[in-house]
């Protein structure tokens, strides 16, 4: 049962990052940031945001206050959604947003607290 849990977090959890994505893409407050520390890496697969990753200490100021911003709402997403993932999502395989389009397809049936965060990730520009 905790490894399930712990999957479950740990699915939210990457599911709810992807929320972030749009920091860097053109005018994003990592844009810059990526551009510049990541050269040539191909974006998809939270491969850009691996990279910024290992330049933390590199970022600029306004992308890092993005990150922790994307960070808290990050986490507030997962504490809403655990609950909702673990009873509709089950046997949802993690990786490429298939726990956010579970989410997603469940919508109605979602606590409100989650149903808000899903609603809000899904009016935002990837």
């Amino acid at each position: 049962m905790a490894r399930t849990a712990t999957w479950i977090a740990r699915t939210v959890t990457g599911a709810l990052l992807i929320l972030g994505s749009a920091s860097f893409a053109a005018g994003g407050p990592c844009a810059a940031d990526a551009q510049k520390l990541c050269p040539g890496i191909k974006p998809g697969g939270g491969a850009i945001a691996n990279c910024l990753k290992e330049h933390a200490a590199e970022l600029s100021p306004a992308c890092k206050e993005h990150h922790e911003k994307m960070k808290q709402k990050t986490m507030a997403a997962k504490s809403a959604c655990e609950a909702d993932a673990a009873k509709f999502c089950k046997d949802v395989k993690p990786g490429q947003g298939r726990l956010r389009d579970c989410l997603k397809a469940n919508e109605a049936s979602l606590s409100a607290e989650c149903k808000e965060h899903v609603a809000k990730a899904g009016s935002k520009k990837h």
